[in-house]
This record gives C-alpha cells, structure tokens and sequence, in this order.
C-alpha cells in the first residue's frame, strides 16, 4: 500500500525569528565605536572616541531622528544657543569684557582633564544592549602592552563613573546659588559655566557607564597599530607639540575627526606639563620645609 508523501510542514513559530530578534542578531556585526590609545610618553595614555557613520549609536543614525523628550531637546537648545553666545564673544574686539570674559573661560575649559574630554564623547546605548553590539576596538597605538592599555582603561572608567557623578551633582546644587546672580548688571557667566559643567559632567558619567555596560559583558577587543612609533618616541618622557602633530597625523585614518583628535593630544599634553610641573613645585616646597 502507497503511503502518501507528507506534507510539508509549515515552520514552527518557534524557530521563525521575529523582525525585532533578526535585526538584533544582524547588529551583532555592527561595532558601535572605536577607541584609539595612543602613549602621550612613558606612563600617560590618551584614549580617543571614534563612532562610524553606520554605527546604530551615531547621532545621524535613522533611530536617533525620533522626536526627543521635551525636557531633553529643551536642554539641548539652551546649550546650543550658550555655545553660539560664547563663540560670539571669542569673535569680539580685543579688549572689550566679552572677549576677556572669553579669554578666561577658554583657559577653564583649556583645563579639563582629557579623561572627561573621552568619556564624553562616548555615546549613549540609546535603548541597544552591548551584548547585541559587535565589540569595541581598542587600537593601542605604538607598542604599549594591551594589558597595560585594558587596565588603565577599567581604571579610568572606575574612576570617572564616582567622579562625573559626584561633580555632577555639586553642579546641580548650585544652579539656584549661580542663578540668583542674575540680579547683578551684566551677562550670568558663572551661572552658564555652572550649566556647561554640569552638562559635562552628565556626559561623563554616561560614557562611563556605557564603558561599563561593554566591560561587563568582555566585549572589547584589544589590538596593536604603528608599533614604529613606540620605537620612535620611546625615550620622550613627554611628546612635544611638533611630535603630537606627527601621531595625529599616522592615526588619521582610523578616526572621524583628525582635527578633534589633534586638539585633544595638544590639550591633553598642555595639562600634563601643567601637573607635571605642579607636582615638582610641590615636592620642591615640602623638601626645604624638612
């Protein structure tokens, strides 16, 4: 007797992936930025931000054009339009109060230390998982051990999470302190350099938990570039401008922003000078007090 030929089963919903689940699975190739470190000498490392244009978590990204909650695009426009005043002011004739008032304030800003410059440029999960993400590579440039890179990486996110949130806060508490300077004549500087700073910090402390997110889930990877230059600049305690220059310019084309990234090296190197020769002044002083 003929059996007759089975038919064919439809497939189980079981294993049929949801349109949700299969974009999940394919944004598992999709890296979601990249980290450039690069040695500023013998023991500092600056480490850069760099998020490609098809990263889901770009700014430009399609997911990102939604309307953004009202309390966010408002903040979002005061910053925008502090940021277009301050650049008015830099554009002032020498000599007035706004230029002088601009010339103290770059010098501030001159001074934030380049870990907070990183950790705010790193971006937002924005709703991803970092487990759904591909890994984030680290390119350690120069011939740094990639242990050496990993730890003072954990470190300055450890680090940076109990900082940005403390300082953050403090600069929540002083809104009401800063605003009601606004009685006096004259622009509320130290009420807008409260706001960037706080914004700032917010940033920080975001970034560094979108570090953590990555960590807790080991997903980085660690790779070396350019170990030429580690031989080339090993002895240098410090690199000088015109060397900082020369690294910007080998790593370009792993970044989105060589212009940003050289203003960071330079930055980064300007403060570090600065607190090397404070340390120095300081054990100067406590050796003739003995």
């Amino acid at each position: 007797m003929l059996r007759s030929a089975p038919a064919c089963s439809k497939p189980s919903r079981r294993n049929m992936a949801t349109p949700h689940e299969a974009a999940k699975n394919a944004s598992k190739l999709i890296p979601a930025f990249k980290i450039i470190a690069i040695p500023l000498g013998r023991s500092n490392i600056l480490y850069h931000v760099a998020i490609p244009l098809h990263s889901p978590l770009h700014p430009n990204h399609p997911d990102h054009t939604k309307p953004r909650p009202f309390v966010v695009a408002k903040a979002q426009g005061m910053l925008a339009s502090l940021l277009q005043t301050w650049k008015s002011w830099g554009d002032a004739s020498q000599g007035t109060l706004k230029r002088r008032a601009h010339n103290l304030g770059q010098r501030l800003l001159d001074r934030i230390p380049m870990e907070e410059t990183f950790l705010t440029h790193i971006p937002s999960l924005r709703g991803h998982h970092a487990g759904a993400l591909g890994k984030v590579e680290v390119s350690v440039t120069a011939d740094v051990p990639l242990d050496t890179a990993r730890q003072k990486l954990q470190q300055l996110v450890a680090t940076g999470a109990k900082v940005h949130d403390r300082y953050y806060l403090g600069a929540l508490a002083l809104i009401p302190l800063t605003l009601s300077l606004s009685i006096l004549p004259g622009p509320n500087l130290p009420l807008a350099y409260n706001l960037y700073r706080a914004y700032c910090n917010y940033k920080a402390k975001a970034g560094a938990a979108t570090l953590t997110q990555f960590f807790n889930v080991d997903s980085f990877s660690f790779v070396s570039r350019h170990p030429q230059l580690g031989i080339k600049y090993k002895s240098e305690i410090l690199l000088s401008e015109e060397q900082a220059g020369a690294v910007a310019r080998t790593v370009s084309d792993q970044v989105d922003d060589p212009v940003r990234l050289e203003n960071e090296l330079h930055r980064a190197i300007a403060n570090t000078r600065r607190t090397e020769l404070r340390k120095s002044n300081e054990s100067g002083s406590t050796g003739r007090n003995i």
